[in-house]
């Protein structure tokens, strides 16, 4: 169903662009709720004006003020901060481990799966490869099995 109220909109506004040239939709501002979060509201014409309209500020409350919303916005972007840099983290260690599992990685395939990653940062990071003790004793147990 949602898909068909799609199509149906998609027809409207092509249908309204070659008619008047606008798009025929409610013309959208952005306004803060009163947790001081953004969003969309669509505008349209009222009988009484705003300023006459008692019931319609009873309905309609925007903007924020207040020790708690402070509060509350800066803990939300705290959050979305910290998952954007756990993301981001994320993609530098998995690149650092694949690029220590496989040393001749495509590093332009790498760059587009992994867009948050540092590439070039992260070859000159220590994690990409091993202590020399861990390849001195990999090298050892080989020799001692005979696969070398």
């Amino acid at each position: 169903m949602a898909n068909l109220e799609s199509v149906v909109r998609e027809r409207n506004k092509a249908y309204y662009m070659l008619e008047t040239g606008t798009t025929g939709e409610r013309p959208v501002t952005l306004k803060y709720n009163p947790l001081g979060l953004r969003f969309r509201y669509r505008l349209r014409e009222y009988s009484r004006p705003k300023h006459a309209n008692p019931e319609w500020h009873k309905t309609h409350q925007f903007g924020y003020g207040g020790y708690a919303v402070a509060k509350f916005l800066r803990l939300y972007r705290e959050k979305l901060w910290n998952e954007k840099r756990k993301s981001r983290n994320r993609q530098i260690n998995r690149v650092a481990t694949l690029m220590r599992i496989f040393p001749n990685l495509d590093m332009e395939a790498v760059k587009e799966q992994y867009p948050l990653a540092d590439v070039e940062k992260i070859t000159l990071n220590v994690i990409t490869s091993y202590h020399y003790m861990l390849l001195y004793n990999l090298q050892f147990s080989l020799k001692n099995t005979g696969i070398s």
